[in-house]
């Protein structure tokens, strides 16, 4: 009788969970429906103020939800907050043509250049893709060993299958460790300096919309790294992609 109690609870604790969960997305979806309103409205200033909630609320928002506050805040002419989110928004989906051109007209008006390297498509390709593509080449390799075909074709698709494996490997690690790292957008015209200090010798001038990457951290300041500088900036300057 006692086991039987325990499954109904368990039974019961699993339907109100989901009955939660469902309520709780339905609400997210009916204020996310009510955002999009505002902004084809016009209305952009209640358009963001409603995204920024959706974003509080969601323990992993979404590529429209970073997509869309990208939008609002190009519409209201804050540049370097759209860029972040559309940065943002490309670690979901790095190849999305809509998202490309959106980032090139908000440099474009940041006046910067687009300046990835032609192999930034290994890092903007999640790990676990990567992992995917290990998977597949590792058993293709496997699979060619035993087909029945000539040693000399068989050596010439193992090569391949090889390469890709390195290749695949290789570009694993670099998504790994360029995932693992932190990214900057500058948000303002902004000071490099020597050390963690106003006080200390002024390096450079950033523009805004400019990316920088994290080397270290103390209080209130990030030792960062742009283009060929290393310097210090006060993290109000900067938010984090």
């Amino acid at each position: 009788m006692g086991l039987k109690k325990i499954i109904l609870g368990m039974a019961i604790a699993l339907l109100c969970g989901s009955l939660f969960g469902f309520a709780r997305s339905t609400d997210i979806e009916a204020d996310f429906i009510s955002a999009n309103a505002l902004y084809s409205a016009g209305d952009y200033e209640g358009a963001l103020q409603a995204y920024l909630n959706l974003e509080k609320r969601l323990s992993v928002p979404s590529f429209g939800l970073y997509f869309n506050i990208g939008n609002t805040y190009f519409k209201l002419g804050d540049y370097p907050r759209a860029l972040v989110y559309y940065l943002r928004a490309r670690r979901f989906y790095p190849f999305n043509r809509e998202l490309q051109y959106n980032i090139r007209i908000t440099h474009k008006q940041l006046e910067i250049k687009d300046e990835l390297p032609w192999f930034s498509f290994v890092w903007m390709i999640p790990t676990y893709k990567w992992a995917l593509v290990i998977t597949i080449v590792f058993w293709a390799i496997l699979f060619i060993g035993f087909l029945p075909i000539s040693q000399i074709k068989k050596t010439f698709f193992v090569s391949i299958m090889i390469f890709l494996l390195m290749f695949s490997v290789l570009g694993f690690l670099y998504s790994y460790i360029m995932g693992s790292a932190n990214f900057y957008v500058v948000l303002h015209k902004s000071r490099l300096f020597s050390g963690p200090s106003y006080k200390e010798s002024e390096i450079a001038i950033l523009k805004p919309g400019v990316d920088v990457v994290e080397l270290k951290t103390l209080g209130e300041w990030i030792k960062v790294k742009a283009h060929n500088i290393t310097g210090w900036i006060n993290r109000k300057d900067v938010e984090k992609i």
